[in-house]
């Protein structure tokens, strides 16, 4: 079960937050996967997208101007700007679910890459629970 679904707060740092949790709507599963594709932009790219902007004025960024993928995609496989691409789908109902990007083409390409996030998800089912 996870705990967090359906809340309705802006807790946390501007950089990773969604469309949705700015516009106040409620924070799911779906959320999550928003922060990871700009969690994946931030370990390719050094930084988070938006982090040269003082916090309020990145997330008025994010409401007009949506994170849409790396500033340079060419610099990164197709596979992996797909990936980032679909976490970060503006729409949160469009936005894929975990165990549909566990068999996206960035990962599934990678036997190492589902070995590694199934270890991560078994250390971590206590607390995901």
């Amino acid at each position: 079960m996870y705990t967090n679904a359906g809340h309705k707060s802006q807790v946390g740092s501007p950089y990773w937050m969604s469309p949705e949790v700015m516009k106040h709507s409620e924070y799911t599963n779906k959320t999550d996967i928003w922060s990871l594709g700009v969690t994946a932009i931030e370990l390719a790219e050094g930084v988070v997208p938006n982090s040269h902007l003082k916090p309020l004025i990145a997330m008025w960024q994010l409401k007009d101007k949506p994170i849409q993928g790396f500033k340079d995609p060419s610099k990164w496989t197709a596979e992996f700007n797909s990936f980032v691409k679909d976490c970060l789908n503006t729409n949160p109902h469009l936005r894929p679910e975990a165990r549909t990007l566990l068999t996206h083409p960035f990962i599934a390409k990678h036997s190492y890459g589902q070995k590694m996030l199934a270890e991560l998800v078994q250390r971590s089912l206590a607390d995901i629970e």
